[in-house]
């Protein structure tokens, strides 16, 4: 059994199974094809960026290889707090753009978001899917967003 997408001994997919079997007059009949889909893991996020006005302040990127993707493993982080600041309007309504790519096509992906003290999360939002890249969706939240919150992101 794999740990990561990247070692599995079977991709994701469809695949068709038959047997042939022997008699001991080495005599052979073999069965219809069957078929069976294999799907290792439930996909996951592998590339989560996030912008303030343009400016990515938040990046993150899993490989599939660097072991079990979980939320206690968030894969390689880049996080410029220094220019989320600098990028941050004095009036205090920024626009947060979120892009995401997923391990694996998906039917639909929302995004909430909340400040850290917050008890709630936000309203969802449908994210919007890449026309290029099915594997690219982005949001846009307009919001008050000032220097020094702590931005928690949920996405289903």
């Amino acid at each position: 059994m794999a740990d990561t997408p990247k070692r599995a001994r079977y991709n994701d997919g469809k695949y068709f199974f038959r047997s042939k079997v022997f008699n001991i007059h080495n005599d052979s009949i073999t069965s219809d094809s069957v078929s069976c889909i294999i799907d290792n893991f439930k996909p996951y996020i592998e590339q989560f960026t996030a912008s303030i006005n343009g400016s990515a302040f938040y990046i993150l990127e899993r490989t599939g290889n660097e072991g079990v993707a979980n939320m206690f493993d968030d894969g390689y982080v880049t996080n410029q707090h220094d220019q989320l600041n600098a990028n941050i309007s004095d009036i205090g309504v920024n626009l947060l753009n979120v892009k995401v790519r997923t391990s694996e096509m998906m039917k639909n992906l929302k995004i909430a978001h909340k400040k850290a003290g917050n008890a709630q999360f936000s309203n969802y939002l449908n994210m919007v899917q890449n026309e290029s890249d099915s594997l690219i969706w982005e949001a846009n939240i307009f919001g008050v967003f000032m220097q020094g919150d702590d931005l928690n992101v949920r996405i289903t």
